[in-house]
């Protein structure tokens, strides 16, 4: 009996502070806070950073004030500085992150109490989809089979390729292995994946959990999925970061899959812009075609992923030089499954 009393006092004097930026999310924020509140394991505090909402969200989160949950407002500054401030406020032992329009599991904390007790620095979790409408997605976000840890190097060779590592949301950070790490304010497109790839880079040992305890929205409007030319230049920045730690570690780059990854980048880039006006979609191509994503990208012209064409207006006799992307069913197979061939065009 005394035994089971000592280990339950153990668990519950790990602290874990859940950090929330809030921005204009008034229909789904309060979903957000009591999916904290109402986690099953108590020794938590919560830490809502509003970034200069403009609707009704700050009012939503006041509502919310106690002993246990924080709230802070700042002017506009973006993500990253709502992050920041919310790890200077940050008391606990343990660090998560959660978007205001997405939901934690509710046995979570009390789940990876029992890792946080084992001194892991980082105790990754997976995370599934769920629709507006309450509708859960079958499919889960799971770690890859053939993965195996074994130091910061294998974790490198995972995000030199793809993003599925860099998001802080399926993360639980020792608070002690963040003491100098911060967002990088001013990005607001994979700001997350600099800031994870640096922590792995702090951490000695980390877990990997294949169970989803992250609940992640598909809403149609939101920062993924709103399109800037900001995004642009977030995408090289988290490119030159990749080759430089590459560079740092002695970790050889495969060309073909690191073009690859940034040919995903663009391409997504490239189906956000086809639906802008034309003036948009004009400036905006050009800045996509000077990217640093945009020359890796067409090293793999040789596969015909990228074609560049002369084509001549039969009215006026002007030539003009345009892009074409093709989306072969190699890459397909390789990208997003089983789809049919598509082809695009920017001038």
């Amino acid at each position: 009996m005394e035994a089971q009393l000592e280990k339950n006092t153990k668990e519950n004097s790990i602290k874990f502070s859940v950090i929330v930026p809030v921005y204009n999310i008034e229909k789904y924020v309060e979903e957000c806070i009591l999916s904290v509140k109402n986690q099953s394991y108590s020794n938590w505090e919560l830490i809502l950073i509003d970034d200069g909402s403009k609707d009704n969200s700050g009012e939503v989160c006041k509502k919310h004030i106690c002993e246990k949950t924080i709230y802070y407002y700042q002017d506009n500054s973006g993500v990253s500085c709502a992050r920041n401030i919310g790890l200077q406020k940050a008391t606990g032992d343990y660090v998560l992150f959660i978007d205001g329009d997405d939901l934690l599991r509710q046995d979570a904390l009390e789940i990876l109490v029992n890792y946080a007790n084992k001194n892991i620095d980082i105790i990754n979790y997976t995370w599934q989809d769920f629709y507006v409408n309450g509708q859960k997605d079958n499919s889960l976000q799971t770690v890859p089979k053939d993965f195996v840890f074994k130091d910061f190097t294998s974790i490198l060779n995972i995000m030199l390729y793809n993003n599925y590592l860099g998001s802080v949301c399926t993360k639980a950070f020792k608070k002690n292995i963040l003491k100098e790490l911060q967002f990088k304010e001013g990005m607001i497109f994979l700001e997350d994946q600099i800031f994870c790839l640096e922590a792995f880079e702090k951490s000695e040992n980390t877990v990997f959990l294949n169970d989803y305890l992250y609940l992640y929205r598909i809403r149609k409007s939101g920062a993924v999925k709103s399109f800037n030319l900001q995004k642009i230049t977030d995408s090289d920045i988290l490119a030159n970061f990749l080759q430089d730690k590459a560079k740092e570690y002695n970790v050889e780059i495969d060309e073909e899959k690191f073009a690859l990854r940034a040919y995903t980048q663009v391409l997504g880039f490239f189906m956000q812009i086809i639906n802008l006006n034309k003036e948009d979609k004009k400036e905006k191509s050009e800045q996509v075609l000077k990217s640093k994503n945009f020359e890796l990208a067409t090293k793999l012209q040789q596969r015909s992923y990228f074609q560049n064409k002369l084509i001549t207006n039969g009215k006026t006799g002007k030539t003009k030089k345009i892009i074409t992307i093709v989306k072969q069913r190699e890459l397909l197979a390789k990208l997003a499954g089983k789809r049919k061939n598509q082809k695009h065009c920017f001038t």
